[in-house]
């Protein structure tokens, strides 16, 4: 085959080579690999024309096509460095889209109209602090007590996303994933919660029930949505501080003081309705057990009577009543201590009444 033949079939191959390069970017990495040797075989044979009759156009054709190659080749590499993985989320090849990518190097042609996006999947934090503001798109986060007071949490949320599920989350949660998944609910649900409680329960008496609630809510709401995994797994959530804006602290601090003279005068309330119902019970057991004492009193004055009565019982069963009263006269002369006050002596001679006192 004589020179020219041989010049134009490598300029053709030259041509070819640099041809198929530029669409390998669609038909993969099979039609890369032929217009690679197709060009290198270009540039060899040139520098050999070269060498021989100083001949140029080969050389510069396979200048041109190493030139492609090289660009095309730099842009179909893409990295992944550890702890993250690679999604092809669009790619002109079909075939390709949903690909994961692992840590480490990879080369495709079709990566030159494809996008790749990297998530990481080792624990990340995210911090929720700033300044107190009510706009808190960025920053703590701002919930409304149950009495209307503004109040603002810092905190920070850990979490982490299993390599296997990093397709599923971008797919499922778009690109803005972290927003949908994480930062709604970590705004969403201090808001929730603690629009069921005041404010001075919030920073104060409630505070360790209510973050436990927060925290537990927080959890299961970026891990589960709609009762499916989500794929982000929670490591852990920190609730660093509650705090009232300095202008509503005053008036925060003097409902506290309220609230405690409250509840002093409550608890006195209590107690003195505790002593009086204590003085009320004593008094009544004190009038029982009068009242008991009396009774007692009078049923041994009345069976000292019988007792006596029935030594003045006649044959006939019926108390002697004159002899009985005659026996109280008697009593009454002879005892200092009697109870007899009155000493009634008809004039007829009848009998004697006794008055008792």
């Amino acid at each position: 085959m004589d020179s020219q033949r041989m010049n134009r079939l490598f300029l053709l191959a030259g041509i070819a080579g640099i041809a198929l390069l530029a669409t390998s970017c669609i038909m993969g990495v099979i039609v890369f690999a032929v217009g690679a040797v197709l060009v290198i075989v270009t540039v060899i044979y040139g520098i050999l024309e070269l060498i021989r009759d100083g001949s140029k156009p080969l050389l510069m054709l396979g200048g041109v096509g190493a030139m492609t190659l090289l660009v095309l080749t730099s842009m179909s590499v893409i990295t992944i460095e550890a702890g993250q993985v690679g999604v092809v989320t669009n790619a002109a090849d079909g075939d390709l889209k949903g690909t994961m990518l692992e840590n480490g190097w990879h080369f495709n042609p079709s990566f030159i109209l494809s996008t790749v996006e990297t998530i990481r999947c080792n624990t990340q934090v995210t911090e929720y602090v700033g300044q107190d503001k009510i706009d808190d798109l960025s920053g703590s986060v701002m919930v409304m007590s149950k009495d209307q007071m503004y109040i603002f949490i810092d905190m920070s949320v850990s979490y982490s996303i299993s390599p296997g599920d990093a397709k599923n989350v971008r797919f499922t949660y778009g690109s803005d994933w972290k927003t949908v998944v994480v930062h709604q609910v970590v705004r969403s649900v201090p808001r929730s919660i603690c629009a069921d409680y005041d404010a001075l329960d919030i920073v104060g008496t409630k505070r360790a029930q209510i973050e436990t609630a927060i925290l537990q809510k927080i959890t299961d709401d970026i891990q589960t949505k709609g009762g499916l995994h989500t794929g982000v797994n929670v490591v852990d959530v920190k609730i660093r501080e509650m705090r009232i804006p300095q202008g509503l602290q005053a008036a925060v601090e003097q409902k506290l003081i309220a609230n405690q003279l409250l509840e002093k005068a409550q608890i006195d309330l209590e107690r003195i309705k505790v002593e009086a119902d204590a003085e009320a019970q004593r008094k009544i057991i004190e009038a029982e057990a009068d009242a008991e004492v009396v009774m007692i009193r009078a049923q041994a004055t009345a069976d000292a009577i019988n007792m006596v009565l029935q030594e003045f019982v006649d044959s006939g069963g019926d108390v002697d009543m004159t002899a009985y009263l005659s026996y109280l006269y008697i009593q009454a002369l002879t005892d200092p201590n009697s109870n007899i006050k009155y000493v009634i002596v008809p004039n007829d001679g009848t009998g004697v009444f006794v008055t008792l006192t």
